[in-house]
């Protein structure tokens, strides 16, 4: 996933060899920022229907609710964390598995290079 590919795709995609989800798009909370709507309103990061990743699963492909956005709880462990000594949100070892899942993927995955002479 990438916002400053030249040739952007799917912003999320998964695929599987047994189905694959797919999300095109900006996160609802994304879109609300960029709308002006709070953080502290009701609206905030709740994704519409039509923002919905697509879930395909033998041959037949649906809309999947997507769940809704919170960047605000984020930061507010993020904050507790540092005045308060609580657990941060996301734990070291969880993003170093991530980290490793994404070196994986370049390791395994031919990565195709656009020639642009």
């Amino acid at each position: 996933m990438s916002r400053v590919a030249d040739l952007s795709g799917p912003r999320f995609q998964v695929q599987g060899d047994q189905g694959a989800y797919l999300i095109e798009g900006l996160d609802g909370q994304e879109q609300a920022l960029s709308d002006g709507v709070r953080p502290d309103e009701p609206v905030y990061g709740v994704a519409s229907e039509e923002t919905w990743g697509m879930l395909s699963v033998g041959g037949s492909v649906s809309r999947f609710r997507t769940l809704d956005g919170d960047y605000p709880a984020f930061y507010v462990g993020l904050a507790a964390s540092i005045l308060r000594d609580e657990p941060l949100p996301v734990s070291a070892e969880a993003a170093l598995r991530t980290l490793q899942v994404i070196e994986n993927i370049y390791d395994t995955v031919p990565v195709r290079r656009i020639d642009r002479r």
